[in-house]
């Protein structure tokens, strides 16, 4: 039987952002995928404290069994590297538990993909754009077009301006006619000045989302789709996608880079 063929559940994880949550889907045969429970994250808790919780409470809603879920999709980034790790880690951990095969999910992506029903045009491009701290931003570019989702442009980490800098560059290759731009994510509320104003978009206009978009249901979607065309990723290589050392990283090589002081000269004058 092939996998397009079979009737597959899967618990979708999103803790790489503060919009992050679980649901648990099914895919029928025919491809429709029917959403059986969903439980949005508590921004007032951490992931680690309501991940598992909220697990439980959607197999429980659903009244399925956790051996009855076929697949694990969670995304895997760029985000929150806390969030990142313990969502894989707990994705793996019941994967391996039950036999379940894992899919990783781009996080950026999967905003993109949360972002269509957002969108007034049939095409145009929908600019992901969260907020990466240290004055910059996760920033990813798809293409929309009745076809469905397309990558326009890498997922980087970089100063906003220069995002916005490299996503009009990206944007005035395109027919003058292609649409608007819808910006989705935190990057623009923080980054007011940098990000809208900065893309210097004579293509197409810049929208910024008015709604909140929750890409959990998006990461299960995109899970059956890459499972389908792929097939399971492998679960002890699947790694999150954090773009950027960690700040425990960078100190680490810092000390390393640093001589050592603590030799002290053996010898001396005679």
């Amino acid at each position: 039987m092939s996998k397009s063929s079979e009737t597959l559940r899967v618990v979708a994880i999103d803790s790489a952002t503060r919009a992050g949550g679980v649901a648990l889907a099914e895919r029928g045969p025919s491809g429709e995928v029917t959403f059986l429970a969903e439980r949005p994250h508590d921004e007032d808790r951490r992931h680690a404290e309501t991940l598992q919780i909220a697990i439980d409470e959607c197999l429980e809603a659903a009244g399925i069994d956790l051996m009855q879920v076929d697949g694990f999709a969670v995304s895997i980034g760029p985000g929150s590297f806390t969030g990142l790790r313990v969502g894989l880690a707990t994705a793996k951990g019941l994967a391996l538990a039950t036999g379940a095969w894992l899919i990783g999910v781009p996080t950026l992506e999967a905003f993109a993909e949360a972002s269509l029903e957002s969108l007034s045009t049939p095409s145009g491009a929908v600019w992901v754009c969260l907020d990466a701290r240290k004055s910059e931003v996760y920033s990813g570019l798809f293409g929309i077009s009745p076809a469905g989702v397309e990558r326009w442009l890498e997922d980087t980490v970089e100063a906003p301006g220069a995002a916005a800098q490299r996503v009009g560059e990206r944007c005035r290759l395109e027919k003058s006619g292609m649409g608007e731009v819808l910006l989705v994510g935190d990057g623009a509320d923080r980054y007011p000045d940098a990000v809208p104003g900065a893309a210097g978009l004579e293509a197409a206009p810049v929208r910024p989302s008015l709604e909140n978009i929750a890409p959990v249901r998006a990461v299960a979607r995109l899970g059956f789709a890459l499972f389908a065309a792929e097939g399971p990723h492998d679960t002890a290589y699947l790694a999150p996608a954090y773009l950027r050392a960690s700040q425990a990283e960078i100190q680490l090589r810092e000390r390393l880079s640093r001589p050592n002081r603590s030799i002290e000269k053996v010898g001396g004058p005679a």
